[in-house]
């Protein structure tokens, strides 16, 4: 099986402004992942976030 491994550099030139506004939507709901899922991690009860089905 053939790979192509591309790098942000081979990018450059080539996404358009609505294809970087669409990365930088993304990379904002990456960082409120992070920021619920660090809340979750830390939190005291711990218990109160498992849900039994």
């Amino acid at each position: 099986m053939d790979q192509v491994i591309l790098t942000a550099k081979d990018l450059d030139g080539y996404l358009t402004d609505d294809d970087k506004q669409r990365i930088a939507e993304m990379h904002q709901l990456y960082d409120q992942a992070l920021d619920v899922s660090q809340v979750l991690a830390t939190s005291q009860n711990q218990s109160r976030f498992f849900f039994y089905v």
